[in-house]
């Protein structure tokens, strides 16, 4: 597998560093390493999953939507620490449309992990903002509890089929050194790439901060903040006690 045939075009570092191509000692490191670090996370991941485990036996209790996510985050990083050797030994030559796929698939679980964090984010936000139903403070929109599985798989489904169509297709005309069609496959590609990242990064920004904020909210009406607060202003009666006395010191000098 040689597409990479010109020392001054970038290579196509996503399914092959074969060849010649611009800066390819550097992706080599990089890839490597990153193949590294994706394996080293995976066996964190891997320990914690077998510690949650080890609490639900001792607790008797079920699975929690970290364990999901747990799972879905180590297959992640389990399968793009494979991409990235896969790429850097050059592995699995013949299969084309294994090779230019397999960049595109392994990043579905971490796009699936995200989907799940936002499922805990708007189950976990109605229960922070009852104080707010009785003004008008309550403008966040959210989904409905019964549709949030069934909007979130089929977006999950929905980037997942598109992702490995789209790459297999690529592979596919790769293979068959049809460029235009390669091109447009790829193109398509990157699209369900830029959504994951849009919802990610829009639902992070919007619920995310409104997660933070009415956490405190709910502290605060709680009454959880005042110890804090009387613990820090007793640290500081002690400090003004200090200066004081270090002042009173110094002037009897």
């Amino acid at each position: 597998m040689n597409e990479n045939d010109d020392e001054n075009i970038p290579c196509q570092w996503m399914y092959t560093l074969e060849g010649k191509c611009k800066e390819k000692d550097l992706l080599y490191k990089i890839m490597f390493i990153s193949a590294i670090f994706y394996g080293l996370l995976a066996l964190k991941i891997f320990c914690f999953m077998l510690w949650r485990a080890y609490l639900r036996r001792v607790e008797k209790s079920g699975y929690a939507s970290l364990d999901y996510m747990l799972v879905f985050a180590f297959l992640f990083d389990i399968l793009r620490s494979f991409d990235n050797l896969v790429v850097v030994h050059n592995l699995f030559s013949k299969a084309i449309i294994f090779r230019a796929s397999l960049f595109a698939i392994s990043w579905i679980p971490g796009s699936i992990v995200i989907y799940l964090y936002l499922a805990v984010v708007f189950r976990t936000i109605p229960k922070l903002s009852l104080h707010r139903l009785t003004n008008n403070e309550n403008t966040l929109w959210i989904l409905n509890a019964k549709k949030i599985n069934p909007v979130l798989w089929s977006l999950s489904s929905f980037t997942s089929f598109g992702l490995i169509s789209s790459s297999c297709l690529a592979g596919y005309f790769l293979g068959q050194k049809k460029l235009k069609e390669m091109i447009a496959a790829f193109s398509v590609e990157m699209f369900f790439f830029l959504f994951i990242n849009t919802v990610y990064w829009a639902s992070f920004i919007y619920y995310g901060r409104a997660l933070v904020k009415l956490t405190k909210e709910s502290l605060t009406l709680a009454g959880m903040d005042d110890e804090r607060k009387k613990l820090d202003k007793k640290k500081f009666d002690i400090y003004i006690t200090k200066v004081k006395k270090f002042r009173s010191k110094a002037r009897s000098y």
